[in-house]
């Protein structure tokens, strides 16, 4: 059985056009690949083939469509600061991270005639870390793997979806999972708070009393002390539990305190009394003769 050999995809960008906010991309692709034999792993073969040629399509497409939208950028932004204008100056690299692999584009960087100060507008519109930026679907891809599977494992099905390999290390998919949580407690933090301002009967009841969110506070003494109220007397409580922002709301879990230490009353057992308590006198036996031993005062008193 022949092994085919990989395919070749070639992608040449017919044009790119903006009119309005439609955006019009077009491209004509090229091909080539072995034709398989004629068995049963035919459609397996030629489906591989196809989906390696779309994803470079895709790269192709997305790097077409990023570079053009920051020229876009620039062009809107061309008055530069009080008006008076900018200067191009050359093309930056960056790098994307994607669910159809690394797409690397150039983006414009400009300078402003008003201060001489130079940026890549882009950069700041679209709010992009210094060198990689991971796209939101590479990102839910990885969360989506990582509840079924391992780190590594979710590394080779990501490299196996964008036909390249080494587009995420095990470490970044880690740091992925972690940001998102952390993420998913802000949002839930902010509902949380969302509630707690729009119902104020809702702070009473699923936050704790005054006593378990606040410090303890010191007893008082005996006089201190409130008489209970009577049938017909209001009762007075505590304000209510204000909610905190950035604070999770307590379990009911009961405190876990130490036990002191019992203090007696009595006087205190010296050591020399507490190791004579423990001897016994020596039991008598036939090869082992009794010697003679002082017998402490209190052992016959004890009998």
């Amino acid at each position: 059985m022949r092994t085919p050999q990989g395919p070749q995809a070639t992608v040449a960008l017919d044009h790119v056009k903006i009119q309005g906010n439609r955006l019009t991309l077009g491209a004509e692709m090229t091909l080539e690949l072995t034709l398989p034999d004629q068995d049963a792993d035919l459609p397996k073969h030629l489906e591989a083939a196809i989906e390696s040629g779309g994803q470079v399509l895709k790269r192709r497409l997305f790097q077409q469509a990023i570079e053009q939208a920051d020229r876009q950028l620039v062009l809107a932004r061309r008055q530069g600061k009080q008006r008076q204008g900018i200067v191009c100056r050359g093309t930056t690299p960056f790098t994307f991270k994607t669910l159809f692999g690394t797409v690397k584009v150039r983006r414009q960087r400009i300078e402003h005639k008003a201060d001489g100060s130079t940026e890549v507008p882009s950069a700041h519109a679209w709010q992009t870390p210094s060198q990689v930026a991971l796209t939101a679907g590479l990102c839910n891809a990885v969360c989506d793997g990582m509840l079924v599977h391992s780190a590594r494992r979710t590394v080779a099905r990501i490299d196996q979806r964008a036909g390249e390999e080494g587009v995420l290390a095990k470490t970044t998919v880690l740091e992925i999972v972690h940001d998102q949580g952390r993420e998913l407690q802000r949002l839930a933090h902010a509902r949380a708070e969302a509630v707690f301002e729009q119902d104020a009967a809702a702070a009473p009841v699923l936050l704790p009393g005054p006593a378990a969110a606040d410090s303890p506070e010191e007893p008082g003494g005996p006089g201190d002390a409130q008489p209970p109220a009577g049938p017909g007397e209001p009762t007075t409580a505590g304000p209510a539990p204000r909610w905190r922002p950035g604070r999770a709301i307590p379990r009911g879990q009961p405190s876990r305190t130490r036990r002191p230490s019992p203090s007696p009353s009595g006087p205190q057992a010296t050591s020399s009394d507490s190791r004579a308590a423990r001897r016994l006198p020596p039991r008598w036996h036939p090869k082992n003769p009794v010697r003679s031993i002082r017998v402490p005062s209190w052992w016959n008193s004890t009998r």
